[in-house]
């Protein structure tokens, strides 16, 4: 991988756990790794329940790089993609989805009509 992928990579990283910041989760962070055999596959931390890899190529990665997340129990895998111009998109898997949908109606949030305002 050439600097300027890792650079356009590592910026990337940023740019999610800045939105996640944003967001509400106030320590969101680029997750290090440095031992190969150590990593757990997600590049942002601080993001509960949630194990973020993140992929900025020049086209949107595979749906399969979210398998690069090592399973956690009570973790959701999520992969953020980004194409050059193009607009960032996640992947997630549907039962997640499910899941957290289903816990925000049973927390109130009405999802019959949401409107930008109920997020």
């Amino acid at each position: 991988m050439s600097k300027a992928a890792r650079t356009k990579g590592h910026n990337f990283e940023r740019e999610i756990a800045t939105a996640f910041r944003l967001a509400g989760w106030l320590g969101a962070k680029r997750h290090l790794e440095f031992q190969v055999q150590d990593c757990l596959g997600y590049d942002i931390e601080g993001v509960e329940p949630f194990r973020i890899q993140c992929k900025c190529y020049s086209d949107y990665a595979p749906i399969s790089k979210i398998k690069e997340v090592k399973y956690q129990a009570g973790k959701v895998p999520m992969l953020v993609t980004r194409g050059d111009n193009l607009d960032t998109v996640c992947v997630l898997y549907f039962r997640d989805l499910i899941r957290i949908l289903s816990q925000a109606r049973a927390r109130g949030l009405d999802l019959t009509s949401p409107t930008v305002a109920d997020f």
